[in-house]
C-alpha cells in the first residue's frame, strides 16, 4: 500500500504545472530603435526606479550586430545606445541607425532562482555560465 501511495505522489508531482515562461517579443520601431515587450511587470517597475548605466543595461539585455560567422557571436561587442522604459516596454535606441537587411540579435539574461539583479550586473554567475535567450531581428 505504501509503495502505491509513493508512486501516486511521484506521478502527481511530475504532472505539476510548470510556471509559464515569459514571452519576450522584439519589434523594430525606427531606424535605430528596438522595442522589447513582454518583460515581467515587476522587473520593469524595479528597473524604472533605478538609474542604470549603459554597462548595467547591457548586462541584462544587450543588442549585437550578427557576425558573418555565427560561431563568433560571443565575441561581438554590444551596440552602443540608450535604454528607456516606455509604458510596458523597454526601448533600446542605438547611437547609429541599424543597417538595412542586416541581422541583429539581443540576449536576454535570465536570473537564476538564487541570484539577484546585482549579481547579474556584476557578472557573478551561479551554477556555471549565464542563462540567456537570444532574439534575432532584421530592421
Amino acid at each position: 500500500m505504501k509503495k502505491t501511495v509513493w508512486l501516486l505522489c511521484f506521478i502527481l508531482a511530475g504532472c505539476a504545472k510548470k510556471p509559464a515562461q515569459q514571452q519576450l517579443s522584439v519589434k523594430v520601431t525606427g531606424a535605430n530603435a528596438v522595442e522589447f515587450v513582454g518583460l515581467d511587470y515587476n522587473i520593469l517597475s524595479n528597473l524604472n526606479q533605478d538609474s542604470l548605466s549603459l554597462p548595467q543595461w547591457q548586462a541584462i539585455l544587450p543588442v549585437y550586430k550578427m557576425p558573418a560567422d555565427t560561431d563568433m557571436m560571443d565575441f561581438v561587442p554590444a551596440q552602443p545606445g540608450k535604454y528607456k522604459l516606455v509604458k510596458d516596454a523597454l526601448v533600446f535606441v542605438a547611437d547609429t541607425p541599424f543597417q538595412k537587411n542586416t541581422k541583429y540579435f539581443a540576449r536576454y539574461y535570465k536570473l537564476h532562482d538564487d541570484s539577484n539583479a546585482w549579481d547579474l550586473m556584476k557578472g557573478k554567475w551561479k551554477n556555471g555560465s549565464p542563462k540567456y535567450t537570444e532574439y534575432i531581428f532584421t530592421p
